[in-house]
C-alpha cells in the first residue's frame, strides 16, 4: 500500500515527533538525514510491522510526478479540479508512506490514514492513498479513485 502526502510548505516534523503521533503500539524511528540536516528517509517499526517514509523536494526530480497527479485531478476531480491542481503545482515537498509487508490489512490502512492526516496537518497538505483517493488534512475524502 502506498500513500502520498503533498505538502504546501517545506516544514516537516522532526523524526522524534513520529513517536508521539503514532497511535497504538510503541514505535521505533530510524532516520536518514542529509548533510543539511534534512531527513529524507524514515523507518517506523511497530510490533505489527514496518513502514517506510521518503521525503522529496521538487528539485529532487518529482515535478513530472506532480504534473501527472495534476493531470489526473483535472480529469477526475470535477468541481474541485482547479484548486487541487493548484495544490499539486504548489507542492513544496512530497512524502511517501508505504508498508513494508502485508500493506492491505485494515490495521495498516488505518495506521497510514492516521499518519497521513497528521503529516498533512503538520505540513499544510493533502494526501492520497492508492485505491481510495485524495483526502484533506481532516481525513475528508475529496476525490475517490475508481
Amino acid at each position: 500500500m502506498w500513500c502520498r502526502i503533498f505538502c504546501m510548505n517545506e516544514t516537516a516534523p522532526e523524526p522524534e515527533a513520529f513517536v508521539e503521533c503514532v497511535p497504538g503500539s510503541p514505535v521505533v524511528v530510524h532516520a536518514e538525514i542529509d548533510e543539511q540536516g534534512w531527513w529524507f528517509h524514515l523507518e517506523l517499526a511497530r510490533s505489527s510491522g514496518g513502514y517506510l517514509l521518503d521525503r522529496y523536494r521538487p528539485e529532487d526530480g518529482i515535478r513530472d510526478d506532480l504534473n501527472t497527479w495534476a493531470a489526473w485531478l483535472e480529469e477526475n476531480a470535477g468541481d474541485q479540479a482547479g484548486p487541487l491542481m493548484q495544490r499539486m503545482i504548489g507542492t513544496r515537498q512530497l512524502i511517501t508512506l508505504r508498508r513494508e509487508d502485508r500493506g492491505d490489512e485494515p490495521e495498516a490502512r488505518e495506521f497510514c490514514h492516521e499518519v497521513a492526516r497528521w503529516l498533512a496537518h503538520q505540513c499544510d497538505g493533502i494526501y492520497q492513498i492508492d485505491g481510495e483517493g485524495f483526502f484533506d488534512a481532516a481525513g475528508t475524502l475529496l476525490v475517490a479513485e475508481s
